[in-house]
């Protein structure tokens, strides 16, 4: 995965900042001058970062004055739907653990985790079914220095309460990216399909509100007969 752009980081300090109470709701944030130089970014890159916020309804802009913080249910994107984070969708899909070890990462997953060659993370491989029908995999991996307890009962569903309900960690944020790629032989065989067939990549690095990443996880879908449909709500 590239390395992490500055409007995320940024966007990522300041939900972090919100969930802490520092900017409560009503509160003014920052002029984008003075964030930009505490950063020391551009303005654009600020208003890049102030824009993925409002996106994600902590904020919200009046010409003229300046951006405050939205009054919301909760403004701790710790307690946010379980939905937004999962790229599998456990109200409908089943899914099937293939692997589960603890291992030393390999180079993608230091980079991915940001960890050392001498760290330890659980590596695991779910199979995702549909009315019994095979349509995706995921490989996830989390660090143990973090994740501490992990079992296999837990990675039949989503791991997300098991995270904020027993390990008392606090979820903020992550970055999801999507790419089209090539069935090599390991996922043609997982996947019981042709080498070569194109796949829906859906690559997610996780963070904590300490900025902690928690999970790297990629997760793959067969393309034929694949959609996505969302429901978007304006105001």
């Amino acid at each position: 995965m590239r390395e992490t752009p500055k409007y995320v980081l940024i966007a990522n300090q300041l939900r972090q900042e919100i969930a802490e109470g520092k900017y409560a709701p009503g509160d003014q944030l920052p002029q984008e001058m003075a964030i930009a130089n505490n950063f020391n970014v551009s303005r654009i890159t600020v208003r890049n970062a102030l824009q993925q916020l409002e996106n994600d309804g902590l904020i919200y802009r009046v010409q003229g004055a300046g951006t405050f913080v939205k009054e919301t249910e909760s403004n701790n994107p710790g307690q946010q739907d379980y939905d937004n984070f999962e790229v599998i969708d456990f109200a409908r899909d089943q899914v099937k653990l293939l692997d589960f070890r603890v291992a030393k990462p390999t180079k993608d997953l230091q980079d991915g985790l940001e960890l050392t060659q001498f760290d330890l993370c659980y590596q695991i491989k779910r199979a995702i079914y549909y009315c019994d029908h095979l349509i995706g995999l995921q490989k996830l991996a989390l660090p143990v220095k973090v994740v501490q307890g992990l079992g296999m009962n837990v990675l039949q569903q989503s791991i997300y309460p098991f995270l904020e309900n027993d390990l008392d960690l606090n979820i903020s944020s992550a970055e999801r990216e999507y790419t089209i790629v090539d069935a090599n032989e390991e996922l043609a065989k997982d996947l019981s399909c042709p080498a070569d067939e194109k796949l829906l990549m859906v690559e997610q690095k996780s963070y904590l509100t300490s900025q902690q990443i928690f999970e790297y996880a990629q997760t793959y879908f067969k393309t034929a007969g694949f959609s996505i449909k969302r429901i978007l709500r304006y105001k």
